[in-house]
């Protein structure tokens, strides 16, 4: 009897620790079914293999993309995938937008939820279910009132390992505003009905996408009007849309989020743009004292009843106090003024407060108009040392060093002067590090994938010389650019609008300004001086169309503009002072960080 009573115990037990057992296995199942069954998280560096294969061929290191040759377009529309668009004008800015980790990802029918701040952007079928990538950008640094004029979205292929080698094609949406508050509590529901505005070109093929390929989408004229109404909102969100049905064919763009230990390629939204016309300065008046203590309480009242029934006056800036002179009081010449004086004081205090600020706040100007070609000396300021980005007010100007100006150091410690390229609105910065940052600036890509760079190299002869070469930040990878025999090479700078660097070199004998494709072809020298004359220092302007320089071929160092085929020079210098280094600011943002162990 008892050990049946035992036997009946241990059976309930049992029975009891295999449904706990079960429940556990259950809610385990739950919570890890949808990453058990998605696609994997690759990484930026190593392919992941879901397949066990018998051997696995190592993959090649990846080489830096060919030159791209730049399409001409033509009248009749021959190259549909690309967006025709005007050249930017000189007085354009370029935004480089990428999204927040918050911001891009993806979500699928597998779970309804959405996947955001992860290394991956599907967009697919894969296992019987659609993926659908997800990407919102934030345009609140971009003026709402600016007129667009050219739009790209770059992405960045991660892995191909679900990817069907033969059919299917792929498509970025640009979706309806009303999905851009929906953002942070996405779904898939929200994100599959969520309304097309635009599809971008082109539309992509297996035979388009691959790891650390890169698709560049284009917005003609007409998308642009549609994304420039998203200024005002100040946000724009894409789908990107894959194969829905059949078997397994699934992409993975990359976020750029990989966690802290390893870097990825984020989406870039490049946008170039006419900013608004802004006044340099602002005239403040001040309203006028009333005549007495009365005037005054009336006007109080008079304004009192104004702010509750209508609103405010338009209020000031914050950073500005109400300005108050404070005069001596003359000694009363009696006692019987002195009384009144008491008592006239004791009034205004009870019917007007006692001001909280008597100091004026004043802001200090990104630059002084001069009227001549010479401004006072001055202590310079110390530049920061974060880079801080260029006001816009600066865009499409020429900055340069000048010794113009005297003082104590004028040439090791000069005044940064702007001027427009045509000569006019000759201005002096109060601040340098604007100049500094432009400088910094100059040897980068618009999108600041690559970057030029000097190093010692040995090229044709036994001596080891400086020339160039350029960093890829995608490959992670540097390639030498020029191969002079005799001369070297230096001062690099990219230009806005192609893969061209423009450079110094003395290969002729002379330090000229030479120009030569990020694949080292095409190069070509613009300046040829028949004395030993210098011309260093070249910047291009923001439409890519002329470059600046200095050159000493009159007796001082002097700015000069030319064409970016060495045609129409000039110089903008007016005085017999020395003028040099100049740079056309044309961007608002600064470099990226430098990678170490590159020489400058």
């Amino acid at each position: 009897m008892d050990q049946s009573r035992n036997a009946g115990a241990v059976g309930w037990q049992a029975l009891l620790w295999g449904g706990l057992i079960a429940l556990i296995i259950g809610g385990l199942a739950y919570t890890l079914w949808p990453e058990a069954v998605s696609p994997a998280s690759p990484s930026a560096s190593t392919p992941v293999v879901t397949l066990p294969t018998p051997t696995q061929t190592p993959e090649p290191t990846p080489k830096p993309l060919p030159l791209a040759a730049l399409p001409t377009p033509t009248a009749s529309g021959s190259t549909p995938n690309m967006a025709v668009v005007s050249k930017p004008s000189a007085d354009s800015v370029t935004f480089t937008l990428t999204p927040a980790a918050e911001s891009a990802g993806w979500a699928s029918s597998l779970d309804g939820r959405s996947h955001f701040n992860v290394p991956n952007l599907h967009a697919g079928f894969f296992k019987g279910h659609v993926y659908y990538g997800a990407i919102q950008f934030d345009l609140s640094t971009v003026p709402s009132d600016s007129i667009l004029t050219y739009a790209t979205l770059q992405l960045t292929g991660l892995d191909e390992q679900n990817l069907s080698a033969t059919d299917g094609s792929w498509q970025l949406n640009l979706l309806d505003p009303a999905i851009d508050a929906l953002w942070p509590e996405l779904t898939y529901e929200r994100l599959h009905e969520a309304a097309v505005e635009i599809t971008l070109s082109p539309t992509l093929t297996p035979a388009d996408l691959g790891r650390n390929k890169v698709n560049l989408f284009s917005f003609d004229p007409a998308q642009l009007a549609v994304l420039q109404q998203h200024l005002a909102r100040g946000q724009v969100s894409f789908r990107l849309d894959g194969p829905t049905s059949a078997g397994d064919n699934l992409f993975t763009w990359d976020s750029g989020y990989h966690g802290e230990d390893e870097a990825g390629l984020k989406p870039v939204l490049q946008l170039v743009a006419v900013l608004p016309a802004v006044p340099g300065y602002v005239v403040v008046t001040s309203t006028p004292t009333p005549e007495n203590i009365i005037t005054a309480a009336a006007q109080a009242l008079s304004a009192t009843q104004i702010a509750q029934t209508i609103g405010t006056y338009t209020p000031v800036p914050t950073n500005w106090v109400t300005p108050v002179i404070v005069t001596p009081q003359p000694t009363p010449a009696n006692a019987a003024t002195a009384a009144y004086q008491v008592a006239l004081a004791t009034a205004e205090a009870i019917l007007s407060p006692t001001p909280v600020s008597v100091w004026t706040a004043t802001a200090t100007p990104i630059f002084i108009l001069l009227e001549g070609e010479i401004a006072t000396p001055w202590a310079t300021v110390s530049p920061t040392a974060t880079p801080q980005p260029i006001p816009t007010v600066l865009i499409g100007k020429i900055a340069f060093l000048s010794n113009r100006s005297g003082g104590d150091k004028p040439l090791s410690d000069p005044l940064v002067y702007v001027i427009d390229p045509d000569g006019s609105n000759l201005a002096v910065l109060t601040d340098r590090t604007s100049y500094d940052t432009a400088i910094a600036r100059d040897s980068y890509s618009a999108d600041q994938r690559f970057r030029a760079f000097v190093k010692d190299a040995d090229v044709w002869s036994p001596q080891i010389k400086p020339a160039l070469f350029f960093y890829d930040y995608l490959y992670n990878a540097e390639e030498q650019i020029t191969l002079f025999g005799a001369g070297i090479a230096y001062d690099p700078v990219w230009s806005p609008t192609r893969e061209q660097i423009a450079f110094v070199s003395n290969d002729s004998g002379n330090d000229e300004i030479w120009v030569i494709n990020r694949d080292g072809s095409g190069a070509l020298q613009l300046t040829r001086d028949p004395y030993s004359w210098w011309d260093k220092r070249p910047s291009w302007s923001p439409d890519g169309s002329q470059l600046v320089f200095w050159s000493n071929r009159t007796g001082h160092r002097q700015i000069w503009v030319m064409n970016a085929d060495g045609s129409n020079l000039y110089s903008l210098s007016r005085t017999g002072y020395d003028d040099w280094d100049p740079v056309w600011i044309k961007y608002s943002d600064p470099g990226r960080d430098p990678v170490p162990n590159l020489t400058k």
